[in-house]
C-alpha cells in the first residue's frame, strides 16, 4: 500500500464517536470509515507473511487495541439491554 496514512485516524474516528454520546444503536452500527478497513487489511495480511516493520507492527497493535475496546463497549451495552449488567 503505497499511501501514506496515519495511524491516528481510526482513533480520531473512535474518538468522534465516543464524544458524539452515541446512543446504543449508532455504537451496535459503527464501522470503521473504508481507508481504516483497507489499511488494518494490510497490515494483517502482511503481519501473516511475518514482514512488518516495527512501526507497522505497532500501528497494527493499536488498531487492534482500539477495536477490542470498541468491542468491550458494545458488549457492555447490550448487556445493559438485556438487563444483566
Amino acid at each position: 500500500m503505497a499511501v501514506a496514512f496515519s495511524p491516528s485516524v481510526f482513533f480520531d474516528e473512535v474518538a468522534s464517536l465516543l464524544a458524539s454520546e452515541p446512543s446504543t444503536a449508532d455504537l451496535f452500527a459503527f464501522r470503521p470509515s473504508e481507508p481504516v478497513s483497507e489499511r488494518l487489511h494490510w497490515l494483517l495480511e502482511k503481519n501473516s507473511e511475518s514482514v512488518l516493520t516495527a512501526e507497522e507492527q505497532a500501528e497494527l497493535t493499536e488498531m487492534l487495541r482500539l477495536g477490542r475496546l470498541l468491542d468491550a463497549i458494545v458488549l457492555k451495552a447490550r448487556l445493559r439491554l438485556a438487563g444483566k449488567a
